[in-house]
């Protein structure tokens, strides 16, 4: 059976939990537990107010309804937001800044960022990248057997948009290169994250004290389809604590003929979802778009195509998706 997402009532805890699943307290592990060789039968994140049921243990037919449980949840799998499309030059990269800094106004800017956190959760970091040294870092891996190093290149390229600071040219590349940065990985190499993993990196994120966290991934929505309930949760519980989610809105369309709705989970009301701008400031033919109703709708749009930033290996290079996007305002948001 697949794990279960259990989203709990306000003030619920685990000794909640451990009722109702009938086993003992101490066997309900924190997010520290998540890559362990054994997972644990519930998988506890207190500052989110829900749990990973595996197995049984999630079972919606032995949860009350009338118990601590507010919402039951089959987890799912998401994929990263990244595509490669092509587009005719409006902005364009220079010697001193790429075209989403210029695009943004974030090159003309006096702010950095300084004094905000902003986490990244995604494929990992290559903390050893010279681009970021002396930075304030703190990186961490929810993959099982995996230590956080970037063997995909997604991760510290996001990262280097949200909050990179310049290639040994001297061309910036980084909204925010004042703020503190938490790398996350969340994505096993070749694989997809889960909600375990993407859950326990938000709660990881927000123990850190994080003000904005950038996920550019999805799970891919259908037309009527309702948004997933625990990102709503965990979305109004992170901004009670300060904190804002922005989430890839999706590469799934083609536009003008076919325009995917937004991607979960940033089609839950309380994420801001991203959609990608081309080097036109047009919408990128990738980009998914407001079809359903209910949650589903853009909030921003930002540079999405032909982003330049850090990659492993000291390297630098383009990349295109509503993946890209979304680091954009990741990095802007402490602007504000």
């Amino acid at each position: 059976m697949p794990n279960t997402v259990l989203v709990l009532r306000d003030g619920a805890d685990h000794h909640d939990l451990a009722r109702i699943a009938g086993i003992s307290p101490a066997r309900i592990a924190s997010s520290d537990a998540i890559g362990d060789a054994e997972p644990p039968p519930l998988l506890y994140f207190p500052l989110l107010g829900m749990a990973i049921a595996s197995g049984d243990y999630g079972d919606p037919e032995r949860i009350p309804d009338d118990g601590p449980v507010l919402a039951v949840a089959r987890e799912r799998t998401y994929q990263l937001a990244e595509t490669t499309p092509t587009a005719k030059p409006f902005f364009v990269d220079s010697p001193g800044a790429t075209w989403g800094l210029a695009a943004t106004g974030a090159i003309a800017s006096h702010c950095t960022g300084k004094g905000a956190t902003v986490a990244v959760l995604d494929t990992g970091f290559d903390a050893a990248h010279s681009d970021f040294a002396n930075r304030e870092i703190l990186t961490r891996s929810f993959v099982r057997g995996e230590d956080v190093s970037d063997r995909n290149g997604h991760g510290t390229h996001c990262a280097g948009t949200a909050c990179g600071g310049s290639d040994p040219s001297g061309r910036r590349y980084g909204v925010a290169p004042g703020a503190a940065l938490l790398a996350g990985k969340i994505f096993p190499v070749g694989g997809f994250a889960t909600d375990t993993t993407i859950l326990g990196g938000i709660e990881w994120a927000l123990q850190c004290g994080a003000q904005v966290i950038s996920l550019s991934l999805g799970s891919r929505s259908f037309p009527g389809q309702h948004y997933h309930a625990p990102y709503e949760t965990v979305g109004r519980r992170a901004l009670d604590l300060g904190c804002v989610i922005v989430a890839a809105a999706g590469n799934d369309s083609h536009r003008p003929e076919f325009v995917a709705p937004v991607a979960s989970p940033a089609d839950s009301p309380s994420i801001l979802a991203v959609a990608a701008l081309d080097i036109q400031l047009e919408v990128a033919p990738f980009s998914n778009g407001a079809v359903n109703l209910e949650g589903g709708k853009i909030d921003v749009a930002a540079p999405g195509v032909l982003v330049y930033s850090s990659l492993p290996g000291n390297a630098h290079g383009l990349m295109s998706g509503t993946s890209q996007a979304t680091p954009h305002v990741a990095g802007l948001l402490p602007y504000g």
